[in-house]
This record gives structure tokens, sequence and C-alpha cells, in this order.
């Protein structure tokens, strides 16, 4: 009997699972992903969450972990405690490795992921992209490229309904709190007549000055960000590092949700299913100047044509319910 432990946030893996009408034991120890509260206290909770899973993980054969921190912290542990070197594989969903600005910091971060990952028990490190900082580091045979599919495919928010704005009433909608870079979005909309909301955490936003068409939100989370991007008539994104993959679960829901999307010029739109670049509903931007005239020119006009091509796009990309199929394949299918 096929045995796994599952070990992050969400709501686990079981009915993944059952799909495969395999006989399987399997747990899961599930933590919350606090948000809203600093990085220290959340990496406090990730170390605290590996310490449990270390109570249990002797018993299991395969450990999908779902947060690559918590992941890291676990294998870290292991390696301290002797009597879990039993064998066993390890499968990380996912790996998202974002570069420090100071050298020294990112040489000492980069060489303490690789040497988790690279520990003989990882049987795979899942990346979104392979422009990933870590990918071309780390060998063939534990790497894998995935489509990201959201873990809520085919959740569809009851309690607001999509709509298409005019234009007096419109505002453009930016949120998440990973690798933004809000500091540009403020520059480029002040003085614009149209309006920006923002919803982030208060350390995403460095500069003080903001125009009265800019409205910023530090405390709207689940349903009342949902709202607000439902609301919009486009999503807007930049970051701070073109290279790192994010934005993925704000730009599921914007497809969801109909909406057009402009988006700074990174890898992850160039890749895989994301390869939105020269879609309908996509504009991309390369710098400020970029991102106005697009703004600008926003064409109110054909907002149902291009919503229609985001929501049929969005329904192609989570039409098959496969998220964990690429690991759990290996775990239920193969021999160990």
């Amino acid at each position: 009997m096929k045995s796994i432990l599952y070990v992050g946030d969400g709501a686990g893996i079981r009915g993944y699972i059952e799909k495969y009408n395999v006989p399987f034991n399997y747990k899961e120890i599930i933590t919350e992903s606090y948000i809203i509260k600093s990085s220290v206290f959340r990496h406090l909770n990730y170390f605290k969450t590996a310490l449990r899973a270390l109570l249990f993980c002797k018993k299991f054969d395969n450990i999908v972990f779902w947060q690559q921190y918590i992941a890291l912290y676990s294998i870290f542990l292991m390696k301290l405690f002797p009597f879990h070197n039993k064998e066993k594989k390890i499968y990380i969903y996912y790996i998202l490795y974002k570069k420090s600005n100071h050298t020294f910091f990112n040489s000492i971060n980069e060489s303490f992921f690789l040497y988790l990952i690279n520990d003989k028990r990882v049987a795979k490190a899942v990346f979104f992209s392979s422009n990933d900082y870590l990918f071309s580091k780390i060998i063939d045979s534990k790497r894998v490229v995935i489509d990201f599919k959201t873990k809520n495919v085919g959740y569809h928010n009851t309690e607001v309904e999509s709509s298409i704005q005019d234009k007096d009433n419109s505002y453009f909608f930016s949120g998440g709190t990973s690798n933004r870079n809000y500091d540009l979005l403020i520059s480029a909309f002040d003085g614009l007549d149209k309006k920006l909301v923002i919803c982030c955490k208060p350390d995403n936003i460095k500069t003080k000055k903001r125009s009265n068409n800019i409205e910023i939100y530090f405390d709207r989370y689940g349903e009342d960000f949902n709202k607000l991007l439902m609301n919009s008539v486009a999503l807007v994104l930049a970051f701070e590092d073109k290279v790192t993959v994010s934005g993925q679960l704000v730009i599921l829901k914007a497809l969801e949700y109909g909406k057009i999307i402009f988006i700074e010029d990174c890898a992850m739109i160039n890749e895989g299913l994301w390869s939105i670049r020269d879609k309908s509903f996509v504009r991309v931007f390369d710098s400020k100047k970029t991102l106005i005239e697009l703004i600008e020119k926003f064409d109110y006009e054909n907002q149902n044509m291009y919503s229609d091509d985001a929501k049929k796009y969005y329904e192609l990309i989570t039409k098959n319910d496969n998220l964990f199929d690429t690991v759990l394949n290996e775990i239920l299918l193969k021999n160990n």
C-alpha cells in the first residue's frame, strides 16, 4: 500500500489521490498561510510545521510538500536526526527562488537551497518556469516544470458577478504581496485621470507620495480582495524581479472574471500555458512610459470581446484538474 504524507497549506490532496483508485495510507499536516503576518512570523510558523512533520515522516515512504520553506526546514531537520534517514521520496511543490539584492546573503541562501534540494531523498522539485534561477543548477532527474493550475479549479465565486465597467465609474486593480513593484504603478498613475486600487501589505510600498486617484488597502483579503478585482476594468501587475514567477493566482482569478491584464514583460508570459503575450486580453509593458500609453489607450468599447476571450482561456488552462498528476503518477503508478 502506498503511503503519502502531505505537508503544507491548502486543503491537502486526498481528492487527487482517490481518483487513481489505488489503496493508500494518507495523512496531512496543514498550516495557515498567514499572509497578513510579518515574514518572521510566517517563517516561524513554517518551522513549527516542519517540526510537526518530523513526528510523522518516518512512517511514510512518500512526502509531498506544498511550500518550499516548509520543505527545506523539514529536510534540514531530517538531516539532523539519523533515525529519519529511512529511505523515502520527497516531492517539493514548488520552487520559486528570488535573488536578494545583497550578494553575500544571496550566495548563502542559494547554497542552502541547493544543498537541501540535492538531498538524496528529494525525488522531484517542481518549478513553474525553467527560467527560475535554481532550475539549471539542479540535476535533470530531480527537476520538472509544470504549467500552473489553481488548487481551486472549478471554484466560482457565488457572491459577486462579473461585470463590465463604464468609463466614469471604472478603476484599475493591482494586488498581491510577492515580488510586486507597486512604486512603478503609483508613479505611472500619478497625474492620470484613471483610478488605481491596490491591495497589498504595508511593506510592499516604499513611496509615501501618491495622488488622489490612487487607493491602497492593507486589509482586504479573501472575498474582499476578489470583489475589488471583480469590479475593476483590468488587472495591472509590475514586478521587482522579472525572472521570478509570481502573480499566478491573481492572474487566474482575473481570467475567471474576464478581466484585461496589463503585465510587465517577464519570463512567465513566455512559457507553457502562461504564454499569454499575444492574447487579445493582454497588454505587455516594459517601462513606466509604455504603461502610461497603454492605460491612456484603454478600450472601454471592446471590453465584452476581451472579457469573453479571457474567460475562454481560463477554461482552457483549468479544464484538467491535474495539479498534482506529475507527482502522483510517479508515486501511485510507478514502483518506489
